[in-house]
């Protein structure tokens, strides 16, 4: 399967997706807001959206263009394996502090 082909089977479902994780996200903060937002891994998970969000962005609007031509080549190039792994690890602060968050929210927030 190419780079692609993939990208192409996968791109419909990122914005629904990101959609569903917005609301259910909203909806939970809603609730808690309070408690959440003086709690520091709320914080933390928030920066980990924030740098992820504009790692997509930047993505979509530079690295992307190129895609077609990463069917043919050996290894990714070096965009698009540093985008890969600035995701990687945004995605890993977010769950990460986002597990956190239920461990600290009760017992002072910090």
């Amino acid at each position: 399967c190419s780079v692609s082909r993939l990208y192409r089977r996968l791109m419909p479902l990122m914005l629904p997706s990101f959609f569903i994780m917005a609301v259910s996200g909203s909806m939970i903060f809603a609730g808690f807001a309070t408690q959440a937002y003086d709690n520091i891994y709320f914080r933390i998970k928030l920066a980990g959206l924030i740098v992820a969000g504009l790692n997509a962005m930047v993505f979509h609007v530079f690295t992307e263009k190129r895609l077609v031509q990463w069917d043919e080549a050996p290894i990714l190039p070096f965009a698009a394996r540093v985008a890969g792994f600035v995701s990687i690890l945004a995605w890993l602060t977010v769950i990460l502090a986002g597990r956190m968050i239920s461990y600290t929210m009760y017992n002072g927030g910090s």
